[in-house]
Parts: structure tokens; sequence; C-alpha cells
């Protein structure tokens, strides 16, 4: 199982660092544009403290898990990939864990890296005594970031064809 899981996380190592370069970016684009200029003084003052980036991050992990099972289980929609996949000498079973680990670990590692940029980007430019609570939020949205990737990854697989599965 090893090696096996050592070869699929190789061949999704470029859309891996492809999805947090992008992931990054676009939660420091999102996190530093929560600052706005003040017109008459001139000075920069930041809104919506009490929540600032989390959306964003929230966007961010139904994107991936929405995205990535459509990645990990199109090989399942062709006769000739099916065939490819199947002819390999590992069991149904345990491709199939093996591709929804590697899922997994392609929605989380960007999800986190952009977390964790957008937050140390926050705690330095705001001086605020909540950001405790960011690390609850990242936890909890872990657990509900595999449940969805889960459920996103069940529908897509019970259709014939990908456009099939995007529409479920």
């Amino acid at each position: 199982m090893k090696k096996t899981f050592v070869y699929e996380l190789k061949r999704c190592l470029l859309p891996l660092v492809i999805f947090s370069a992008i992931a990054v970016v676009v939660s420091l684009i999102a996190v530093l544009g929560f600052s706005t200029r003040s017109a008459s003084s001139g000075e920069y003052r930041l809104y919506r403290l009490d929540n600032a980036g989390i959306d964003v991050f929230t966007v961010l992990l139904c994107i991936l898990c929405t995205v990535v099972p459509v990645m990990q289980f199109s090989y399942r929609m062709g006769q000739r990939s099916t065939d490819l996949w199947y002819s390999l000498p590992v069991s149904r079973r345990r491709l199939a864990l093996v591709r929804v680990l590697v899922g997994l670990v392609m929605v989380f590692v960007p999800y986190t890296l952009a977390y964790l940029f957008g937050v140390l980007t926050i705690a330095l430019r705001v001086t605020q005594e909540s950001f405790v609570w960011y690390v609850p939020h990242f936890f909890l949205s872990l657990l509900l970031g595999a449940g969805l990737f889960g459920v996103n990854s069940f529908l897509f697989s019970r259709a014939n064809r990908v456009m099939d599965g995007i529409l479920f």
C-alpha cells in the first residue's frame, strides 16, 4: 500500500503545487484587501475584524473539495482509463482508498498553507486578542471539509460520465 500511495502522491505532485500556490495567493489577496484607506484622514483602517478572512478560507475549502474529487475519480468514466487502472496489480479497494487519501492531501495541504499565511498576515496587521478562535475554526473546517470531500467523491463516482458527475 505504501508504494501505491507514494506513486499516487508523486503523480499528483504538480497539481498539488499549483493548487497550493493559487490558494495562498488568493487568500493573501483577499486578506490584504480587508484594509481600506480613509479618504478624509488618509490612514489605513481595517474593517470586519471579527471574521476577517474566514469567508475566503471557507469558500476556498469548498472549491477544493469540489474540484479534487473530479480529478481523482474521473478515471472511472472512460473505458480505456478504467481498463488501465484496473489492470494494475492493485485491488480496487486499495486503489480507491489511495485515491481518497491522496485527494484529502490535495485538499488539506493547500487549505492549510492558505489558512496559515492568511492568519499570519491578519495577525501581523491587526492588534487583536481574538486570534485564538482561528485555531478551533481551522480544525472544525478540516473535519467538515473531509465530510464534504467524502460526499462529493461519493456523488461523483456514481455517475457514468464526467458531466453527470459534475451535475451530481
